[in-house]
C-alpha cells in the first residue's frame, strides 16, 4: 500500500477519535464525556508533539569520493516516511531482479 494513502488513513483515524471515545462513553454523564475528549485529544496532541520533534543526521558520502556527507535535519515523522520509501524502493528493486526477460 502506498505510504501516502497510510498517512491518510492515521490522519482520518486520529481525527475521528474523539468521536467515537463519546459515543462509546455514558452519554447521560456530560462531565465524563467531556474528560474523555479531552483525554483523547491530549494523547492525539502528545503523538503530534513526538512526530514534530527535529532529528539531524549525517548521512553517508557518496561512493568513490573524499567529500563528506551532507547534514540533514527532518522531523522524526519526516524520518519515518523517508525510511519506508527507502524500503519500499529496495523492494521494487529486488522485485525486477528477480523477474527474468522474454524474448
Amino acid at each position: 500500500m502506498n505510504t501516502r494513502a497510510l498517512a491518510l488513513i492515521a490522519i482520518i483515524s486520529v481525527s475521528l477519535a474523539p468521536s467515537v471515545v463519546a459515543q462509546q462513553a455514558d452519554m447521560t454523564d456530560p462531565v465524563a464525556v467531556e474528560a474523555d475528549i479531552q483525554q483523547a485529544s491530549d494523547e492525539n496532541a502528545a503523538e503530534e508533539r513526538d512526530d514534530e520533534a527535529i532529528e539531524c543526521r549525517n548521512l553517508a558520502p557518496r561512493v568513490g569520493t573524499r567529500i563528506p556527507g551532507r547534514r540533514v535535519c527532518l522531523t522524526l515523522f519526516q524520518w519515518k516516511q523517508w525510511e519506508e520509501n527507502t524500503k519500499e524502493e529496495m523492494r521494487d528493486t529486488e522485485r525486477m531482479g528477480l523477474i527474468r526477460n522474454r524474448g
